[in-house]
């Protein structure tokens, strides 16, 4: 399947895993979705209808790679420091020590997104807030990490460091965050 049969989509809700071929839908029915190279189609028109019958709430983007970045910049963050911390995404932003370290880490994520073009709408701050919804919530690293299951590290954060560096970009505080969260989940398989 060819490139040009891709449409992009962010996914929000929020799920755990309870067993094999079992997901739990615990928060958010919000896909967005969007043509790679930003047009309109009749394709993602009829995609987007799909998903609306089906109740879920499926706004077109015309600039589906910024919603990614959005998305992105807030799980680099959230995600290893929750491997460190244990904590939820709450307890992450009330901390206010953690709440500086995510803080620190979605800057240089977004300064990774302005390096290839893309300037996140929102700042960290916001970026929180707008997860402050979801505040009870552990992330979906941490319930991987609590069931033993092999983390996403390296396609999220991981990927984010690696483009820092191809872009002279620095990350100093999410190489050491992602040094961090490497070191436990090692430690964890033993």
């Amino acid at each position: 399947v060819g490139p040009e049969h891709a449409i992009g989509c962010v996914v929000y809700p929020a799920v755990r895993v309870l067993e094999p071929a079992v997901v739990e839908h615990l928060f958010g029915n919000r896909f967005a979705i969007g043509e790679p190279d930003g047009t309109s189609s009749p394709r993602l028109t009829r995609v987007a209808e799909v998903l609306r019958n089906a109740g879920l709430d499926a706004p077109v983007r015309h600039d589906i790679r910024l919603e990614i970045w959005t998305k992105l910049v807030a799980n680099a963050a959230y995600n290893p420091v929750s491997v460190l911390t244990g904590g939820t995404l709450g307890q992450m932003m009330d901390d206010l020590g953690t709440a500086r370290t995510l803080e620190a880490v979605m800057n240089e994520a977004g300064a990774v997104a302005e390096s290839v073009g893309m300037r996140v709408p929102m700042s960290p701050r916001q970026l929180m807030e707008l997860t402050r919804p979801l505040a009870s919530h552990k992330t979906s690293m941490l319930a991987d990490f609590e069931a033993g299951r092999s983390l996403e590290l390296e396609p999220v954060a991981g990927a984010v460091a690696e483009l820092g560096r191809l872009r002279g970009v620095r990350t100093p505080m999410l190489d050491a965050v992602l040094g961090m969260a490497r070191l436990r989940a090692l430690v964890q398989r033993g």
